[in-house]
Formats: C-alpha cells, sequence, structure tokens
C-alpha cells in the first residue's frame, strides 16, 4: 500500500535550551516517544519516518516497532531502515545533526532520498517531539485535512493564543535600568489584557508542509490554515520551566486520554 503522506519526528542529540530534551524522562519513557506513539496512529494514511541521531534510541525503538508490527526483515537503504510497510528509521549522518542545520534541509533530503525509491508523497506532517502532548481530536482534525484538502503546495498549522506575553506588553532596554516601550501596538500599551488584539503563536505541534514547499526550502507560508490548541496539549519544551510544567501536567493529560 503507497501512503499519500509522510510523518516526520526529527530529534536531534544536541539541543539547545534544555540539554537533551528529546531523550528526556517524562514519566518514565523519554519526550520523544510520546510523539511516536501518537505518530502511529496515522499509518492508515502516512508512512512514519522518526529521524535522529541517537543511535541506541533508534536500536531499541527498532527492536520495539519489529516486535509490535511483527515485522521480521529490515531494509536497509544508506541511512533509511525500512520495517514493514510503513516505518522509517533515518540514521541521521552528522552533516545533519549541526546546530545551524535547518530542519527544511533534512527534510528536503529526506524526500530526494525516498522519491528514487518509489515513495513519492503529497506532503511530510511534522512532528516536533518537544511538543509531547497531543489529543485524540487534534488527530481527528488533522486527518481530516489530510483526507479533505492536503496537497503539495498545502501549509497548515497549529497555534496557541496570546495572552500575558502579548507583544503590545513590550519594551526595549536603552539602558542599563532604563527601558521604553516597544510600540507594536501603540495604542494599546494600557489595555486590559481581553481588550487586546487577537493574537496566535506557533505551537509547534503540528505542520504540514506541502512537497513543493519542502523542494523550495518553505516550512509554512504566510497564510497557513490551522486550529488553536489549548492549555496544558500546546506545552513547547524550550526551557526548565516548560518541563517542569510538562512533567506536572502528565496526570491530567493522562485522564483525558485514558
Amino acid at each position: 500500500m503507497k501512503r499519500k503522506f509522510l510523518v516526520v519526528i526529527p530529534a536531534r542529540m544536541g539541543s539547545k535550551g534544555i540539554k537533551g530534551k528529546n531523550f528526556l524522562d517524562l514519566d518514565g519513557k523519554p519526550v520523544i516517544s510520546y510523539s511516536v506513539e501518537h505518530a502511529l496512529g496515522f499509518t492508515e494514511w502516512c508512512d512514519i519516518l522518526i529521524s535522529t541521531n541517537n543511535s541506541d534510541f533508534l536500536d531499541t525503538l527498532k527492536g520495539t516497532l519489529q516486535s509490535k508490527f511483527k515485522a521480521n526483515e529490515v531494509e536497509t537503504v544508506d541511512e533509511m531502515q525500512f520495517i514493514g510497510e510503513a516505518l522509517i528509521l533515518h540514521r541521521r549522518p552528522a552533516r545533519l545533526a549541526e546546530d545551524e542545520t535547518s530542519i527544511m534541509s533534512v527534510l528536503k533530503e529526506i524526500i530526494e532520498t525516498l522519491e528514487p525509491l518509489g515513495r513519492r508523497y503529497i506532503g511530510v506532517l511534522l512532528m516536533q517531539p518537544t511538543v509531547p502532548f497531543r489529543s485524540r481530536s487534534d488527530q481527528e482534525r488533522i486527518l481530516h485535512f489530510l483526507e479533505s484538502e492536503a496537497g503539495e503546495n498545502s501549509s497548515y498549522v497549529t497555534f496557541k493564543k496570546v495572552t500575558d506575553c502579548h507583544p503590545a506588553r513590550m519594551y526595549s532596554r536603552i539602558g542599563t535600568d532604563e527601558f521604553e516601550n516597544a510600540e507594536i501596538f501603540p495604542n494599546h500599551q494600557q489595555s486590559r489584557r481581553q481588550d487586546l488584539p487577537e493574537l496566535f503563536l506557533r505551537d509547534g505541534c503540528y505542520y504540514f508542509i506541502g512537497r513543493n514547499l519542502i523542494l523550495n526550502g518553505t516550512q509554512f507560508l504566510d497564510d497557513p490554515k490551522g486550529f488553536v490548541r489549548e492549555f496544558p496539549w500546546n506545552i513547547n519544551l524550550d526551557d526548565e520551566p516548560d518541563l517542569i510544567l510538562a512533567r506536572a501536567s502528565v496526570a491530567t493529560i493522562k485522564s483525558y486520554l485514558n
């Protein structure tokens, strides 16, 4: 069965902000495992590819997936290992795992490696492992988009609403202890939060990127379609307080999923 789309979960060992955040323990399993488990719910429509330079994690994952999907044989082509029909492990080479490496260069090389092997996809559904929590309703909305309108030039993004960190409340430093209003929203410096212009921030959970956008190096359009996700689902592990918040929220997340 040839699937139309490719889910990609990228996870470098090195990371800024929180050291090794993709593989830190979160309630007894690595952070990345939440994204892998969620992605397996897309196998009817998507092939699933995990891209990392963490060989130990890939070796463990390989055994787990072989057992789960009863895949006795693993085909290897260059850095790609194919488990059954839908699962691909990408042992990312060092040149694609530098601090300066863009995710789009990784996706472009993945697409250009797979297409000669007969795996041509309409686009990629990118799932960042640092956004570990995804709900069933999130999955249903993404599947509806894939089934109904996703194309090679499509851009689809998930968001969270900007609240206390609204740019109308931002200042620039002009001296050691001197600040001035950044005047991003000059008429709203003293507005109540509920009166501020409604703004949204990409939450990093899902990016659907059409094939043509990937080949052009474009991660998202200026006017992408998408939907808004709420707390605690939209926790993104950028720094230590986020990790503390995620660990405190696991029980709540489990209660919704069970």
